[in-house]
């Protein structure tokens, strides 16, 4: 059975979620392409804040946020950014990515 993976543009503006490979039958077929939705689904999920300066937020580190209603949870640094001025003071920027549970 062929499977093949990828995203595609449908009408509306939608995403659709192509699989491409190879399994043995339809069940793996269909626990291959759950798999890749949950991971491409998992990728949507994202954020940006900005705090006063933290120099321990860092692209790379997962962090969590709590007492924020649905935004609670775990979250993946993307990007930040940490600026300085005579204004603002120090401030980081930065960009999440939702981490959720396998």
């Amino acid at each position: 059975m062929a499977v093949r993976f990828g995203i595609q543009s449908v009408a509306g503006g939608q995403d659709m979620l192509v699989v491409h490979g190879s399994t043995e039958n339809d069940s793996q077929a269909k626990a291959k392409t759950s798999s890749e939705l949950k991971k491409k689904n998992d990728e949507k999920v994202t954020g940006s804040f900005s705090v006063p300066g933290n120099p321990k937020l860092v692209a790379g580190v997962n962090i969590e946020l709590t007492g924020v209603g649905a935004f609670s949870g775990k979250w993946h640094v993307v990007s930040s950014t940490h600026t300085v001025d005579a204004s603002g003071g120090y401030v980081t920027e930065a960009e999440v990515r939702k981490i959720t549970a396998k």
